[in-house]
């Protein structure tokens, strides 16, 4: 959610070229970026996260979409169809996303660090490292929830790194 949630702040900025399609904004650099380096770090899982992410990317730029072309119809008037003056969305789904990205955070440090993990979040150890390796490592977890033995290697090195790190908390 906190990652959908940014995306979609970042499908209301302009195209990056006039004749760009409506989902080459800033959006797509954010995908790109995070696509590209779970890519470098481990290419085999991340078909399975950049597609979840790429499924993100496009559905939160066409909720921005249809929320701009809901307000250029309602700005549309007069007998040629011509715009009035210029179509502001009403910044309906951004406002929701700002809602769900303070409840996700909140629902993440606090329940779920604090209360079920006994912990403080690494968020206060390496901001950039929580915001560009924890998303991976959730879908890791998803990942060995559901099938137990993918890269049985790293799992059981993750583990041992897990346990350490807590043992020296």
């Amino acid at each position: 959610l906190i990652w959908g949630t940014a995306c979609v702040w970042t499908a209301y900025s302009p195209k990056l070229f006039k004749s760009a399609p409506y989902w080459c904004n800033l959006s797509l650099i954010g995908y790109a970026a995070y696509a590209g380096y779970y890519a470098v770090l481990d290419w085999k899982t991340a078909i399975f996260v950049d597609a979840f992410y790429f499924g993100v990317f496009l559905t939160a730029n066409r909720i921005v979409r249809k929320e701009k072309e809901e307000a250029l119809k309602a700005a549309k008037a007069g007998p040629q169809g011509k715009p009035t003056g210029k179509a502001r969305p009403s910044y309906r789904a951004a406002k929701w996303a700002l809602a769900l990205h303070v409840l996700s955070w909140y629902m993440q440090i606090h329940p779920g660090h604090a209360i079920f993990e006994g912990r403080k979040p690494a968020l206060l150890d390496s901001f950039v490292q929580s915001l560009t390796l924890a998303p991976l490592f959730v879908f890791y977890e998803a990942i060995w929830f559901l099938f137990p033995g993918y890269r049985a290697d790293m799992r059981h090195n993750v583990e041992l790194l897990i346990k350490d790190a807590h043992a020296n908390m």
